[in-house]
């Protein structure tokens, strides 16, 4: 069986402490491309997921990615502020829950050995993401699912 490796890169065009980082151009790029160019050169990762709400950063994404998944993981409608109104057992998650059930259906489907995610804060999503897996394996339907969460603080 083949490993599958799903890396998740939220991309919110609200950041608090630099403002429209993802955006920031380094080196003629977008911030994001980067990120997300790595993803799609890795030998090891076979799915992509960019989550925002930003129609720039979309367009980013969908520009520099070979494989995407999961582009529009929110409702339109939805205030854009982040709130620590939600948590994942015990842990504040930067997501809201439209976010999580969505990427619940996402995990399921493609079965990932190993999530990645970047941009971690409490890290109530990667133990959404593990808690995840574990279903997984106890369903047979894995062997030993792994999380890494990446930070740039």
């Amino acid at each position: 069986m083949k490993c599958r490796v799903l890396a998740v890169i939220p991309a919110r065009g609200g950041s608090k402490r630099l403002p429209r980082k993802n955006i920031l151009p380094i080196d003629g790029h977008p911030m994001i491309a980067y990120t997300i160019i790595a993803a799609n050169e890795s030998q090891l990762i076979t799915d992509c997921i960019v989550s925002t709400e930003d129609k720039k950063i979309e367009n980013i994404a969908k520009h520099h990615s070979k494989k995407l998944l999961g582009i529009d993981l929110i409702e339109k409608t939805v205030d854009r502020q982040y709130r620590y109104n939600f948590s994942w057992m015990g842990r504040p998650i930067i997501q809201y829950p439209q976010d999580i059930l969505a990427m619940q259906e996402i995990i399921w489907e493609v079965k990932p050995d190993l999530i990645i995610e970047t941009g971690i804060a409490h890290g109530g999503s990667l133990i959404f993401f593990a808690s995840m897996l574990t279903l997984l394996e106890s369903c047979g339907e894995i062997e030993n699912g792994q999380v890494l969460g990446i930070d740039i603080d």
